[in-house]
């Protein structure tokens, strides 16, 4: 029995959208499974692994990320929160301790920045490094309309410092090698999100933490992920006109 919202979306229960997703995503690749426990698709092999592992998460709700992005050149394992919602850090140290083992190089997580995701995956690195395991996080912030670099949140960015840390660990370079290449590399990586209507979630329709109420023939440029208000409106116009507006505001942000 399906159910339409608001924003006509065919979901079974709210409450298993994610995992339910997840299976459907598996179910034709042989090469990736879920974990028991929590939301984690992992390659099959990860066990027979040498070399340096690529791991990413967080919420749902941004497909094909994170999950949509493992195997191999790619990878390791990626776990996913509930809709706009980070994955709790027991469930992200239970996908460490699985992805640990004595053939491991070590485990280098890549994530976007955000304050839950932050926290969440911060922790679990915290304990994870606690209990001997070789394992290391950067946060990307790469979304260029904030002033401060470092507190800027993540976009897109991330996947291609994901890419690039996979290409590194595939010819065979070490944990900490890769970590000081890609948290370099982070740096100069930029991001500008342009959104023509809010976000929903997927029991009401409509996100409650959204701060833009759009008109008719309106866009945002410089918005959050998940509702955040952007510093620049207009009208949506050509798409040639949309891109020098865009590449001017990068370049006037961070004052090349």
């Amino acid at each position: 029995m399906f159910a339409v919202s608001q924003t006509q979306k065919f979901i079974n229960n709210p409450s298993t959208v994610s995992r339910e997703a997840l299976i459907g995503l598996i179910a034709p690749h042989a090469n990736v499974g879920l974990l028991d426990t929590g939301r984690v698709v992992i390659r099959r092999d990860h066990n027979e692994m040498q070399e340096v592992k690529i791991v990413s998460g967080g919420p749902s709700g941004h497909e094909p990320a994170f999950a949509g992005f493992v195997g191999k050149g790619m990878l390791t394992a990626a776990i996913q929160g509930d809709v706009f919602t980070s994955p709790p850090a027991s469930e992200i140290l239970h996908m460490i301790r699985e992805l640990s083992n004595e053939e491991s190089s070590g485990i280098l997580i890549i994530i976007p920045n955000n304050s839950s995701d932050r926290l969440n995956f911060g922790l679990a690195v915290e304990r994870a490094v606690n209990e001997g395991i070789h394992v290391n996080l950067i946060m990307v912030s790469d979304d260029c309309t904030h002033f401060k670099p470092k507190e800027g949140r993540g976009l897109c960015g991330a996947f291609l410092l994901q890419k690039i840390a996979s290409a590194m660990a595939a010819s065979g370079l070490g944990l900490q090698e890769i970590y000081a290449k890609c948290n370099e590399l982070k740096n100069d990586i930029f991001s500008l999100l342009i959104t023509v209507k809010p976000c929903s979630s997927k029991e009401k329709g409509v996100c409650e933490s959204c701060k833009t109420i759009f008109a008719k023939n309106e866009m945002e440029i410089g918005a959050g992920l998940h509702g955040e208000k952007g510093p620049i409106k207009m009208s949506i116009t050509a798409v040639e006109y949309d891109r020098h507006q865009k590449w001017k505001n990068i370049f006037l942000v961070k004052n090349y």
